[in-house]
C-alpha cells in the first residue's frame, strides 16, 4: 500500500486519474461477484427449504395414510383424502 501511494504521489493527474479508475473498476467488479455469490446462495437456500418442506408434507401424507389403513380405512378413501396414489398407499399396507 505505501508503495502505491508513492507512484500515486510521483504520477501525473492523469496517470492518478487512471490509477483510481482502475482501483474503482477493481473494486466494484469485486463487490458484483460478492452480491452475485449472495444471490446464489440465497438461492439454493430457499430451493433447499422449499426441497424440505415438500419432502415434510409427503411423509406427513404417508404417516397420515398408515394410521388410517391401520384404523381399517380403504385404500380408496385413503387415495381420495391423502391425494397420495395407489403406488406410494400400496406398499403401506404391508
Amino acid at each position: 500500500m505505501a508503495l502505491e501511494s508513492m507512484r500515486r504521489a510521483d504520477a501525473s493527474d492523469p496517470i492518478r486519474e487512471r490509477i483510481a479508475a482502475q482501483e474503482k473498476a477493481e473494486r466494484d467488479a469485486a463487490s458484483g461477484l460478492q452480491a452475485a455469490r449472495q444471490e446464489g446462495l440465497a438461492e439454493g437456500e430457499a430451493r433447499g427449504e422449499a426441497r424440505g418442506e415438500a419432502k415434510g408434507r409427503a411423509e406427513a401424507q404417508r404417516e397420515f395414510a398408515r394410521r388410517m389403513l391401520a384404523a381399517g380405512m380403504d385404500a380408496e378413501t385413503i387415495l381420495n383424502l391423502t391425494g397420495l396414489s395407489i403406488e406410494e398407499v400400496g406398499p403401506l399396507e404391508e
